[in-house]
Parts: structure tokens; C-alpha cells; sequence
């Protein structure tokens, strides 16, 4: 029998899926992977989830006090209902909410689906301060479970997923969040909750305040490309050595001493300190991500300067340390270029520990770029690879995402075994071009490309095929594009979101995105494209539909009008970027 719960958080009062980001030149995609899998027991195959939500206005004064939340599953690619969740009722502002909107992702645990959102508005009673957020789950394997809800009353900076701690065989959930009212304004230190609740029950597992914290490596992301809730993960794990159980790992930033830098290792959900990492200074001090590589623990800040003080993205210090046991000295990496990404690679010089990609962009003013690619030893530090390949005609440098909060892109896949052919690794430089038919010096689109390259040389392997997408028939404004990399086996793809109002003739409507993907296992490969229609809301990766051997690809645009919400549930294949279903689920209001 499958354990199979879903989970979705919602931070406000409409769309259950909507853009992480509020306006129309952000872009960024929600992961809607976990809304298509193997969940319900007696069905074959693969499920459907479609979030179906309405307004709750009791007084019918039009404020919107919150919202009712079920889910309806469906066989895969059909209108073959299985059965819809209990509805539960949320309630956001008793009073009514000016806001009708909020951010809403999921994420999946082997057959749990986990969802978090953040952005709530105002409440019309200003005195009234309401939760930051709400986490709705329920258990898929069968009709009839239960739906079970948490509420976040702190400010809900981050989440993420948290190995079996009670021995049940389902994960769990962590969530953190910042209490500000307790910000002391000259050390900029505050409560920090780091909760755990059992992924399959919601039942509290673990809940510690630790207090004298800063937001330094804590996940919390004020200086972000794109707005949402911050993967905090690597927060909590089984790092030390000797110690049973897991650990919760806090950031800590002296500010009244300087620009200092260390962890303070906790036994999780305990105010036992088992240590605290050497203090390093740090060339930029703030808020930024944390990543993890086996036992090392990487800390990011970005874009601001000694003081804290909030800057462009002028370059980043990273801070790292092994917390397999007290006493690992960290090594310390200042970056003075605007940072574009960043990855984490498997172990390239075979000393058992992965590596930490970095790519930096420097904007020319002939309007070139200079990309350089990084790789540093994940334990050390050291530079394993360093290489800068120069005027890249590329109005995609810099945008790149993954949509999943955090201030540094995920750019892992530009780096990695792909080519059979060739003994190492390839680095894949996207190139773009402008598309200007009739010679007027304004843009109607992009042509993309692949250059591939041995790793860290000058050496190019081939260059893939290049594909032109019009945004625009007659002529767009300077592209405010978001360009999302991902990787299905060794297919490479860019995925990109199109602003609405980007042509300059204002009564056409672009394609809200596009897809370009190749399969970079030899040279001669033809790519695929796609062209998305409706908002272009979600993005996933599936597993292999029809036993080729590669993954799918999940597209979800969606629509809305006064009285629906409608979700468009695309697959592609990975390799090929054939439709193996195509679906459109509508929903009233």
C-alpha cells in the first residue's frame, strides 16, 4: 500500500497557482511536477491534481474574508474523475482582505506533495495582522482521507523537506519563519522558528525558537530575483558525526563586530549546541541562500555590501564549512562580479565530494556579454575550473531561473556529461540572436543555440541548430525575459516566459513563452520547440511516460475569468517533445 499525502500552502486569497512573482516582467514559473503522479493506490497509472478554490465573502460586501480549498484527481490526460477532497475552509481575514491574490508552489516527498506559498495583503481591519501563510494537506491514496491544515503566523520565510525522523517511512516538512517583532535595530538579530511536522499527520514533530539570530544564511531572501519562499532544507540534516538523530543548523552574522560569519549546530528541535563553526569575515554580509554538499554546508550572500547595506548584484561572498565535527575550518570565496548563478556539480576530481558551479556575467557596452564558468572543489574551495568565454551575443545572460526562490539561479545543467563521445565534462553556453527582418533596429525576437564545449577549454564540440521565435510580428521593447534551464536525461532545454506587454503594438498578444530543447548526446541532433499559449504558469519534470528512457516534460499555462479558473496540463516527451497528453481542467470560482 502507497503512503501518499498532499500538501498545499497558500498565503492569501485567490488563484491557488499563480506567478511567484507580482508583475507581469517577473515571470517566474511555479514547480507543478508534484501535480502529476502515481498517488492513488487502485489506479494504474499516473493522476491529475487540480486545485479547486472559491472566495469566502460571508457578508457578501465583495471583500474576500478567504477561501475554500479541495482538490479534484483525475486519471492522467482524461475527465475520468476519481474522486475530489473534503473541502476546508481557510479563513485569512475575518474582516475582509484587500488582496484577492497569492503565491502558491508545491513540492513532492516520494508520494507526498508539498506546497508552500507566501503573500498576504492587507486585512481591511488594519489592526488585524493576518497568518503569513496556511499549509492544506491530505492523504491521495484513496477517496475519503481527512484534509488536515497549519497555520504560519510568523513572517513564512522558507520550507522544505526533512528525511523520516519518527520511523514511519513518509519524510516531513519543515517550515521556518521569522519573528521581526523582537528585531533588535543595532545587531539586526531576531527570533527564528524552525518547525517540523510529520509529513504524513501533520503532527508536530519538532518546534524550537532559537533566538539572537540573524537572517545571514537563514534562507530568508530579501535581496531576490524573484519573490517566494526560500528552500531551507539544508537547515536541517544529519551532518555530525556521533551525534544520533539530526541536526538544525542556524546562521549567524556579527554585525556588531564586523562582517563575521559562522553556524551554530543544534541537536534538532533542542537548544543543545553541539558546536559553532570558526567565524570567517566576509566581504558582503546580508541575507541570501544555503546549499548543501555531502557534509558541507554553503552559505551565499548577495549584492550588498560590508555594512548590510542593500546594493545592486555587484558580486557575492560565499562561506562554507564541513559540520561533520567541530573544529572543520570553513574556506571563504568573495566574488566581485555581478553573479548570474550558481549549481552544485557532481565529484569531478574524485575525493568523494560534489563541486560548487559559479558563473558571473560582465555586460559590455558593445552590447556582448563575457560569461565565466567556475568550479570549485566542494571541500576545499579550490579552483578546479575557471574559463570566461567572451562576446556572447546573449540578451539571455543574467536572466536565467529556477523559479524556486532563492537569489542564485540553479545553473547546474549548464555543466555536466552529456556528449557519449567525450571523456569529462561539457559546458554549454546558450547564444541568442536578435531577429530584425526589416532592418529597423528594433527587435520582433530571439534565434537561440547551444555551444558546447570541454569544460573549462576553448575547445567547442559542436554548436546545435539554431531556432528563431518571434515574440512579436512587428516589433517588442527591450526583452524583460525569464529563461529557465532544465535538463531531462541528456536533453538540455531553455524554457522561457514572455511579458504580456513586451510589443510595442499594444493590441497584439505574444505567446506567454516558448521551449527550446535539444538532446546533447552527439553532434547533428535536431531541436524541438514549443510555443506557449494562456499565462504560462507552471513547469515541470515527470518520469518516463512511454519507456523510451528519458523523462517528460510538464507545461501548465492557465487562464482566468470572472468565473473560472482553467488549468491546460500539457506533457511533452523529453527527447523528442511529442504531445503524450494534452488537457484542459476548468474550475468555477
Amino acid at each position: 500500500m502507497r503512503k501518499s499525502t498532499i500538501f498545499i500552502a497558500a498565503a492569501a486569497v485567490s488563484v491557488v497557482f499563480s506567478p511567484l512573482v507580482c508583475g507581469e516582467s517577473s515571470g517566474d514559473l511555479v514547480n507543478v511536477t508534484p501535480l502529476v503522479g502515481d498517488y492513488v493506490a487502485n489506479n494504474p497509472g499516473l493522476e491529475t491534481v487540480i486545485p479547486h478554490d472559491s472566495h469566502i465573502d460571508s457578508n457578501h460586501d465583495g471583500y474576500i474574508e478567504g477561501y475554500t480549498l479541495s482538490l479534484d484527481i483525475y486519471k492522467t490526460g482524461t475527465d475520468t474523475k476519481l474522486f475530489s477532497t473534503p473541502p476546508k475552509s481557510i479563513t485569512v481575514c475575518p474582516g475582509g482582505s484587500y488582496s484577492s491574490g497569492r503565491d502558491t508552489t508545491v513540492k513532492r516527498l516520494g508520494n507526498t506533495l508539498v506546497g508552500f506559498s507566501s503573500g498576504y495583503g492587507s486585512c481591511i481591519n488594519s489592526s488585524y495582522k493576518p497568518p503569513s501563510g496556511h499549509i492544506y494537506a491530505i492523504n491521495l491514496s484513496a477517496a475519503g482521507k481527512q484534509p488536515w491544515v497549519k497555520t504560519v503566523n510568523n513572517t513564512f520565510d522558507g520550507n522544505g523537506i526533512v528525511s523520516d525522523m519518527n520511523g514511519n517511512g513518509t519524510g516531513e516538512l519543515l517550515v521556518t519563519s521569522a519573528n521581526f517583532d523582537t528585531l533588535n535595530q543595532a545587531t539586526y538579530t531576531f527570533d527564528r522558528k524552525v518547525d517540523i511536522f510529520d509529513g504524513d499527520t501533520g503532527n508536530t514533530l519538532s518546534s524550537k525558537i532559537y533566538s539572537d539570530n540573524t537572517a545571514f544564511f537563514n534562507g530568508t531572501d530579501y535581496f531576490s530575483y524573484v519573490v517566494g519562499l526560500a528552500n531551507t532544507s539544508a537547515l536541517v540534516g544529519d551532518y555530525v558525526i556521533g551525534n544520533p538523530g539530526q541536526e538544525t543548523v542556524m546562521g549567524v552574522n556579527s554585525l556588531s563586530t564586523g562582517c563575521n560569519a559562522r553556524f551554530d549546530v543544534y541537536k534538532a528541535g533542542t537548544s543543545t549546541k553541539l558546536f559553532s563553526t570558526p567565524e570567517k569575515t566576509l566581504s558582503r554580509c546580508g541575507v541570501a541562500l544555503i546549499r548543501r554538499i555531502g557534509n558541507m554546508l554553503v552559505g551565499a550572500s548577495v549584492g550588498t555590501d560590508s555594512n548590510g547595506s542593500v546594493g545592486d548584484n555587484s558580486g557575492a561572498s560565499f562561506y562554507a564549512v564541513d559540520l561533520s565535527m567541530a573544529g572543520k575550518q570553513p574556506w571563504v570565496k568573495s566574488i566581485n562580479q555581478p553573479i548570474e548563478g550558481m549549481g552544485i556539480l557532481p565529484d569531478m576530481n574524485k575525493n568523494g565530494i560534489g563541486e560548487m558551479l559559479i558563473t558571473t556575467i560582465a555586460n559590455k557596452t558593445d552590447g556582448t556579454f563575457d560569461r565565466a564558468v567556475n568550479i570549485y572543489d566542494g571541500g576545499t574551495g579550490g579552483t578546479l575550473s575557471s574559463k570566461t568565454y567572451t562576446n556572447i551575443s546573449n540578451i539571455l545572460a543574467g536572466y536565467f531561473s529556477d523559479g524556486s526562490g532563492d537569489a542564485l539561479r540553479n545553473l547546474s545543467p549548464l555543466v555536466g556529461d552529456y556528449v557519449a563521445s567525450n571523456a569529462g565534462f561539457e559546458t554549454v553556453i546558450p547564444h541568442s540572436g536578435v531577429i530584425d527582418s526589416n532592418n529597423d533596429g528594433v527587435a520582433e525576437g530571439y534565434t537561440l543555440r547551444f555551444d558546447v564545449y570541454k569544460t573549462g577549454t576553448d575547445t567547442k564540440l559542436f554548436s546545435t541548430p539554431e531556432k528563431p521565435f518571434t515574440v512579436c510580428p512587428s516589433s517588442m521593447k527591450a526583452p524583460l525575459f525569464n529563461h529557465f534551464l532544465k535538463r531531462i536525461g541528456n536533453t538540455l532545454m531553455v524554457v522561457t516566459t514572455v511579458p504580456t506587454s513586451v510589443c510595442n503594438n499594444s493590441t497584439y498578444t505574444p505567446p506567454s513563452g516558448f521551449v527550446y530543447a535539444v538532446n546533447l548526446s552527439a553532434t547533428g541532433k535536431q531541436p524541438w520547440t514549443k510555443s506557449v499559449n494562456h499565462k504560462f504558469t507552471g513547469l515541470g519534470i515527470l518520469p518516463d511516460m512511454n519507456n523510451n528512457g528519458v523523462g517528460e516534460l510538464l507545461v501548465m499555462p492557465t487562464d482566468d475569468s470572472s468565473t473560472t479558473h482553467d488549468y491546460y496540463i500539457y506533457i511533452f516527451d523529453g527527447d523528442t517533445g511529442a504531445t503524450l497528453s494534452s488537457k484542459m481542467y476548468s474550475k468555477p470560482r
